[in-house]
């Protein structure tokens, strides 16, 4: 499911199971490590990766703390990506 807001993707993300959140870094309202801390918090068993414009070593540090399970810039290589999705 694609969800364009912090608010939709939290709403998206309590009202129904996922198995991988993916989340961008830049979100009109609030910023993606916002909605980290909320999914976190929420469902702390949902594993989330970021994706970022500005690949920083604050930010992804941040993001790790968080529980975040990767941080990938963009552009983003999906091949890659894929391999992160399927490490089960």
């Amino acid at each position: 499911m694609n969800t364009a807001s912090f608010e939709e993707g939290l709403a998206a993300i309590l009202l129904q199971p996922f198995a991988l959140a993916i989340i961008q870094i830049q979100l009109p309202d609030l910023s993606g490590i916002d909605l980290l801390t909320a999914v976190s918090s929420l469902c702390p068993h949902l594993p989330v990766i970021l994706i970022d414009d500005n690949l920083s070593a604050k930010s992804a540090v941040a993001a790790f703390r968080l529980g975040a399970i990767d941080y990938i810039s963009q552009p983003i290589n999906y091949d890659f990506l894929l391999m992160r999705v399927d490490w089960n």
